[in-house]
């Protein structure tokens, strides 16, 4: 397989290779272009004629008057005849192009270029067609000028040219080594890197420091990703460790329990001991799967939450719950709607209630408040949560204290299902409290127009 590097450093140099060609030619050819129009305007300036100049009137001009050493002038008559020739090397003239007369007699041009030669260079010529006074054909000049001069500096530009791109290709390379360095190589880095990650390494990580700005801003997001889907995983081993931990307390005491019940001579009340505790730790294992059902269907809504008025909602449970506590007390702002669904709204608001009353003696107060801004509060005057235990009351199957949580057949998953809601909803969720003076929880939640 090319690397990378390679294959970017192939690519700029085929690139340049070909700008540099493209330049070189397309610099010979305008020089070329220009010195031939430039011998074709000093012939016609030498005849007095501009580019556009149509033929030249009688009398048929005089040789003699427009050639010079550098210059071969012939002048021929209507029949073809050479009546004069001048100028140009006397020992050695190029020869005329043998159809240029009848091609000037019988075309529609004024003029013609031709090349010629001779044996020590190139020649270029200018025939140009005279007329009589009645527009007839009555002869023509032709006027030449060799063409070693052009073609000298041609050859020396066309040597320059392949030297600079000789030049331009090695200095490129150069260049363009450096270049696929800087941007493939941190490219390969961030390749081996996930190769690692993929191979199981999660400590892998991709160098954030070299390359241009964009590999760098990849390299970062990836090292995100990385670090997110590790955190994940850990969490994911970490959630699963702890659920078959709290499912395996109660599977031992049903173990236990039955090893009890098959013993034939066991005593009725040992039975009826074991009867209860089979069914209470069934019951407490239908908590915890239920709730973790919960917070796997959270983690995935399948739609969206409709708006929803709260105070409504609010008030059917509140009064179901002070059946059981008369003095749990409440205030309700009406109108608040939330796009949150009612099962999960109805789910928040009891774990908040058990959570509160539970801790909560009997004689004490425990209140609801929802006030604008769609701010929920539940307070308490419990025994409190000491300090260090509230950053981490949101954490599954985390418990403030464990022993009295599971003599409850609490699963620890409560808080757990109320933050997972309120994200949901787009809202937060705070805890404040002090032992010995109670518990405030406080749910703000964005209101839906």
């Amino acid at each position: 397989m090319i690397s990378l590097r390679r294959l970017l450093t192939g690519y700029l140099l085929a690139t340049l290779l070909l700008t540099l060609i493209g330049v070189s030619g397309g610099v010979y050819w305008l020089v070329s272009r220009h010195l031939f129009h430039a011998n074709e305007s000093r012939l016609r300036g030498q005849l007095g004629l501009t580019r556009h100049s149509g033929a030249l009137a009688l009398p048929l001009p005089n040789a003699e008057r427009y050639a010079t050493p550098q210059l071969l002038v012939r002048v021929y008559d209507a029949q073809g005849k050479r009546l004069q020739q001048a100028g140009g090397p006397p020992q050695d003239p190029p020869e005329a192009r043998p159809d240029m007369l009848e091609t000037l007699r019988r075309g529609n041009r004024a003029s013609m270029l031709y090349p010629s030669h001779n044996h020590h260079e190139g020649w270029m010529f200018l025939a140009v067609k005279c007329l009589d006074a009645q527009g007839n054909y009555a002869g023509a000049i032709e006027i030449g000028t060799g063409t070693r001069p052009s073609h000298d500096l041609m050859r020396a530009l066309s040597g320059y040219l392949v030297l600079c791109t000789a030049l331009g290709l090695a200095l490129g390379t150069v260049a363009c080594g450096l270049l696929a360095r800087r941007v493939g190589g941190p490219v390969e880095d961030l390749a081996e890197a996930a190769r690692s990650v993929a191979a199981g390494d999660w400590q892998a990580r991709a160098d954030e420091a070299t390359g241009p700005s964009e590999v760098r801003s990849l390299a970062a997001d990836f090292n995100a990703m990385v670090g997110q889907l590790r955190e994940s995983l850990e969490t994911q081993r970490r959630f699963t460790a702890d659920a078959s931990h709290e499912l395996k307390t109660p599977l031992t005491s049903v173990g236990a329990m039955a090893e009890i019940l098959e013993t034939h001579d066991v005593d009725p009340a040992n039975r009826n001991r074991a009867l209860v505790v089979i069914s209470r730790e069934v019951e407490r294992m239908e908590h915890l799967v239920n709730d973790l059902l919960t917070l796997s269907r959270l983690e995935h809504p399948d739609q969206e939450a409709a708006p929803l008025e709260l105070s409504g909602e609010i008030q059917g449970l509140l009064d179901e719950y002070r059946l059981r506590r008369p003095n749990l007390s409440w205030k309700l702002t009406p109108d608040l709607r939330v796009r949150i669904a009612p099962q999960h709204w109805q789910r928040l608001l009891r774990n908040l209630l058990d959570n509160a009353l539970h801790y909560t003696p009997a004689e004490r107060n425990v209140s609801v408040v929802l006030k604008p801004g769609v701010v929920l509060e539940v307070r308490d005057e419990g025994e409190g949560i000491a300090e260090e235990a509230l950053p981490h009351l949101f954490k599954r199957f985390y418990r403030a204290d464990v022993s009295r949580a599971r003599a409850s057949g609490g699963t620890g998953l409560g808080l757990s299902i109320v933050q997972t809601i309120v994200d949901n909803a787009g809202g937060r969720v705070e805890i404040a409290s002090r032992p010995g003076e109670g518990t405030v929880v406080t749910v703000s939640l964005p209101e839906a127009l």
